[in-house]
């Protein structure tokens, strides 16, 4: 997961994990998140056959989408 500075951690509302994984190891550095994390579960196109990222660009679209509504 993309580093999380330790000073601006009072910052986030909100942190979204792809993965559980990545979840866990987020955690293990900084259990005070344990409240703000929500994964989730979508693949990482870097790993999937090319096109794919589109794909998981709609998946993520579609999260953002239902995360706004329900705020």
């Amino acid at each position: 997961p993309e580093g999380i500075d330790q000073n601006e951690l009072g910052d986030f509302h909100l942190v979204v994990a792809m993965k559980e994984e990545h979840k866990r190891h987020l955690l293990a550095r900084h259990p005070q998140l344990s409240e703000r994390i929500i994964v989730w579960d979508i693949d990482d196109p870097l790993f999937l056959p090319e096109g794919y990222d589109r794909k998981i660009m709609e998946e993520i679209k579609e999260k953002v989408s239902e995360l706004s509504a329900s705020l």
